[in-house]
Protein backbone atom coordinates (compact mmCIF):
# COMPACT_ATOMS: atom_id res chain seq x y z
CA UNK A 1 0.00 0.00 0.00
CA UNK A 2 1.27 3.49 -0.84
CA UNK A 3 2.31 5.65 2.09
CA UNK A 4 1.59 9.37 2.05
CA UNK A 5 4.33 11.83 2.85
CA UNK A 6 4.41 13.05 6.43
CA UNK A 7 4.37 16.82 6.03
CA UNK A 8 4.74 18.99 9.13
CA UNK A 9 1.36 20.83 9.06
CA UNK A 10 -0.04 22.28 12.26
CA UNK A 11 -3.61 21.73 13.45
CA UNK A 12 -4.50 25.38 12.78
CA UNK A 13 -3.31 25.09 9.19
CA UNK A 14 -5.38 21.96 8.68
CA UNK A 15 -8.42 23.73 10.13
CA UNK A 16 -7.97 26.74 7.85
CA UNK A 17 -7.44 24.60 4.75
CA UNK A 18 -10.46 22.44 5.59
CA UNK A 19 -12.66 25.51 6.14
CA UNK A 20 -11.44 27.06 2.86
CA UNK A 21 -12.20 23.84 0.97
CA UNK A 22 -15.72 23.68 2.46
CA UNK A 23 -16.43 27.33 1.65
CA UNK A 24 -15.14 26.84 -1.89
CA UNK A 25 -17.38 23.81 -2.38
CA UNK A 26 -20.42 25.71 -1.06
CA UNK A 27 -19.57 28.60 -3.40
CA UNK A 28 -19.34 26.35 -6.44
CA UNK A 29 -22.64 24.64 -5.61
CA UNK A 30 -24.30 28.02 -5.01
CA UNK A 31 -22.96 29.43 -8.30
CA UNK A 32 -24.04 26.33 -10.24
CA UNK A 33 -27.56 25.83 -8.93
CA UNK A 34 -28.58 29.40 -8.13
CA UNK A 35 -27.68 31.72 -11.03
CA UNK A 36 -27.22 35.38 -10.11
CA UNK A 37 -29.98 36.55 -12.48
CA UNK A 38 -32.59 35.14 -10.09
CA UNK A 39 -31.22 37.24 -7.22
CA UNK A 40 -30.55 40.41 -9.19
CA UNK A 41 -32.71 42.62 -11.34
CA UNK A 42 -35.80 41.18 -12.94
CA UNK A 43 -34.93 40.34 -16.53
CA UNK A 44 -37.26 39.90 -19.50
CA UNK A 45 -38.30 36.33 -20.35
CA UNK A 46 -35.66 34.05 -21.74
CA UNK A 47 -35.59 30.80 -23.71
CA UNK A 48 -34.20 27.79 -21.82
CA UNK A 49 -30.40 27.81 -21.58
CA UNK A 50 -27.65 25.22 -21.49
CA UNK A 51 -25.90 25.19 -18.11
CA UNK A 52 -22.43 26.31 -19.24
CA UNK A 53 -23.02 27.53 -22.78
CA UNK A 54 -26.03 29.80 -22.32
CA UNK A 55 -28.22 30.06 -25.39
CA UNK A 56 -27.06 27.92 -28.25
CA UNK A 57 -27.38 29.69 -31.59
CA UNK A 58 -26.70 27.80 -34.80
CA UNK A 59 -23.96 29.30 -36.93
CA UNK A 60 -26.18 29.44 -40.00
CA UNK A 61 -29.63 31.03 -39.87
CA UNK A 62 -29.30 32.18 -36.27
CA UNK A 63 -31.75 34.98 -37.05
CA UNK A 64 -34.48 32.33 -37.50
CA UNK A 65 -33.87 30.98 -33.99
CA UNK A 66 -34.08 34.50 -32.57
CA UNK A 67 -37.27 35.16 -34.58
CA UNK A 68 -38.85 32.01 -33.10
CA UNK A 69 -37.89 33.15 -29.60
CA UNK A 70 -39.42 36.58 -30.24
CA UNK A 71 -42.64 34.95 -31.46
CA UNK A 72 -42.76 32.75 -28.35
CA UNK A 73 -41.50 35.09 -25.59
CA UNK A 74 -42.37 38.56 -26.91
CA UNK A 75 -40.41 41.43 -28.46
CA UNK A 76 -38.07 41.86 -25.48
CA UNK A 77 -36.01 38.79 -24.47
CA UNK A 78 -32.84 38.00 -22.56
CA UNK A 79 -30.04 36.17 -24.42
CA UNK A 80 -26.92 34.98 -22.61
Amino acid sequence: MAKLLDLPISDKTQLVLGAAACLGLVGVINWTYFPSSKRGLLLPPSPPTWRLLGHFLPLRYSFLAIARWIDEYGPLITIR
